[in-house]
């Protein structure tokens, strides 16, 4: 993740695990530093060696987790060109965010979990890989999305179906609540009917022109990740 000796990235790794660990079991608001530093097994010096505050800390983990997200997410694109087309890119994300619970807790911006680092401006700008307007029109020049809408309009319902499969389980109960699968299979048809053109890009064009520039994309958001979490650790002394 960043250019540490390995002992030093040993314990940065150890203390981000207990950090998780803890942030699942009682939230943010219930977890202090000694805590974390009992559960990881260091002293709380060694912890204050590594991040300045509580925030940085917690920062750093969830940041962790996007760019696990960011990772898995390249690497299917690289196993399967298909996977780029935006119903089953969105799935693949839904599919991935709910495997990880901090994940999706960050997604879903969980305040009950997350507390305040819920509404920190920086973690909600790093979910997605671009402004959603950018976005849309990278996707309208690889074949991806249909041309026939403003693309602000056509922006604006894009981040309201993605918000809304995001934030709708926990809000639904008894038989309205389907399995995983059913929500991605959803997901990828309303994002057929909406949003993709009838002629989708064929199978060479998704390998050679579009997986590299979702890739690429991929690439600066891993890097601009990497960096954020660079800034949240203190420099080795």
């Amino acid at each position: 993740m960043l250019e540490m000796t390995d002992a030093r990235q040993g314990r940065a790794a150890q203390i981000l695990a207990a950090a998780a660990e803890l942030l699942l079991r009682h939230g943010y608001a219930r977890i202090t530093m000694e805590d974390v530093a009992q559960h990881a097994g260091v002293g709380t010096g060694t912890l204050y060696l590594h991040w300045r505050t509580k925030e940085a800390l917690f920062e750093t983990v969830l940041l962790g987790e996007l760019l696990a997200i960011w990772h898995a997410l390249d690497q299917h694109l690289a196993a399967d060109s298909s996977e780029a087309l935006l119903s089953r890119l969105l799935g693949r994300i839904l599919h991935l965010v709910n495997e990880r619970p901090l994940a999706k807790a960050l997604f879903t911006r969980d305040s009950s979990l997350l507390g305040k680092l819920a509404q920190r401006r920086l973690l909600q700008n790093t979910q997605t890989l671009a402004r959603a307007t950018d976005l849309l029109r990278q996707l309208r020049a690889l074949g991806l999305v249909r041309t026939d809408v403003a693309v602000t309009v056509q922006a604006h319902a894009f981040s309201a179906v993605w918000a809304g499969f995001s934030l709708i389980d926990p809000l639904l109960t008894g038989d309205d609540r389907v399995a995983l699968d059913v929500q991605i299979d959803a997901l990828a048809y309303v994002v057929r009917q909406t949003f993709e053109p009838t002629i989708l890009p064929d199978a060479t064009t998704l390998h050679t022109l579009v997986v590299p520039t979702l890739r690429s994309l991929l690439d600066e958001a891993q890097a601009a990740v990497k960096q954020h979490i660079r800034e949240r650790m203190l420099p080795q002394r």
